[in-house]
């Protein structure tokens, strides 16, 4: 920030723009990872069923081979219902993280716009030594 004002650059222009950086940096790689993977985890859920058909084959081979009896144990309705109940949880904490970005952003623009009025009144309220 103080080599762009340094340079001429008006301080809000100077914030804007490494908000734009950070903005470029974090949250578009972690926003497009986020949305692959919901898309992989909502394509999931849509086929449960089909998920859960090939499971029980899968465990009817490992009861055969090992003589045990877990598929009369496994409730399908049940683990549909905990896909679903977890996705839903998924979605509720993407809102939050979502929220606590802008508000980090929001912070970071003032951080960014008036360092030295912060800095000062950081030492005001904490018990930090003046010199660092």
């Amino acid at each position: 920030m103080s080599r762009l004002v340094n340079r001429g650059w008006q301080p809000s222009l100077a914030s804007f723009f490494l908000l734009f950086l950070s903005f470029i940096g974090i949250l578009i790689p972690s926003v497009v990872g986020t949305v692959l993977f919901a898309n992989k985890i909502g394509k999931t859920i849509k086929n449960a069923d089909t998920l859960l058909v090939v499971l029980r084959q899968q465990l009817v081979v490992l009861e055969r081979s090992f003589g045990l009896d877990l598929s009369s144990q496994l409730n399908s309705q049940e683990i549909s219902m905990t896909l679903s109940n977890s996705m839903q949880g998924f979605l509720g904490s993407t809102f939050n993280m979502v929220i606590s970005i802008a508000i980090m952003f929001f912070l970071m623009y003032f951080m960014l716009l008036r360092s030295q009025g912060l800095q000062e009144t950081l030492f005001n309220y904490l018990p930090l030594p003046r010199k660092i």
